[in-house]
């Protein structure tokens, strides 16, 4: 019986590294390629999501040619990203701005006044609220345009398997705590989002399969169709879960939540 393998992917703010794993967690090698990052004025940090995924796509062939695997042993996908990206995208599947990354801190004057409404401390400029609130009201033909708005973690699954779907690390919109979700509809209205949340895709866990390589992603990452992809993580949780440290953690973001949770 043919050896099967998984491959991770980290995609951190400076770099993507793509590992191959046997089944039985051994790590067989790894590739890696730099990530630009575009910052047009002080405070901006932008990244372009089309670049990331090339670098996905590269690093994918070269670990499987480096290692002399076959694209038919690979039983499957998992990537982690950093969070908190904002990449709008239109019903034709277009692209229309570079990815609003987690360390722009353009939105000062909107976390001003997102704190003030929502009568507590939401956050500072570099918050994903107000960055969202700057996009809808200095770039609104392409907030209207938008069908969906994406983090990382979910523009690449959607590349990979054309399904729109986040996991719950990198989801600030919906949350399985009914606290937690009291104060995310707090902060959306007083954002003047809550018309909006059907921009923002449904979440899954994070050990769930979410679809499948579509023929036009296997083609682009050297890979073969119908290869599994799951839910995956954001960076920080990732590395969290990673340590075993906080097995609570590892139930939250993997597992169905009990019921009343």
């Amino acid at each position: 019986m043919e050896e099967k393998y998984m491959l991770a992917y980290d995609c951190g703010t400076t770099a993507v590294k793509t590992v191959v794993i046997r089944m039985d967690g051994t790590v067989i090698g790894e590739s890696r390629a730099d990530n630009p990052l575009i910052q047009m004025n002080p405070g901006w940090a932008e990244q372009d999501p089309e670049v990331l995924w090339e670098r996905i796509c590269r690093t994918t062939k070269d670990v499987i040619k480096k290692h002399r695997i076959s694209p038919q042993n690979i039983a499957g996908l998992v990537f982690v990203a950093h969070w908190k990206n904002i990449i709008p995208v239109s019903k034709e599947g277009q692209v229309l701005h570079n990815s609003i990354i987690w360390m722009d801190s353009r939105a000062a004057r909107q976390a001003a006044r997102l704190n003030e409404a929502a009568g507590c401390f939401v956050g500072t400029g570099q918050e994903y609220w107000p960055r969202l609130m700057w996009l809808k009201e200095t770039k609104p033909e392409i907030w209207d345009k938008a069908d969906k708005i994406m983090g990382l973690n979910t523009y690449f699954k959607w590349r990979a398997t054309g399904q729109f779907v986040t996991e719950p690390s990198d989801d600030f919109i919906h949350a399985y705590n009914p606290a937690m979700q009291e104060y995310y509809n707090r902060v959306l209205a007083a954002a003047g989002l809550k018309e909006d949340v059907s921009k923002f895709p449904p979440v899954r866990p994070a050990a769930r399969e979410v679809g499948k390589t579509t023929p036009q992603a296997a083609a682009e990452m050297g890979l073969a169709p119908g290869i599994s992809v799951f839910g995956g993580f954001g960076d920080l949780p990732a590395i969290t879960v990673g340590t075993g440290c906080c097995q609570k953690i590892w139930r939250t973001y993997t597992l169905e939540p009990p019921h009343g949770w």
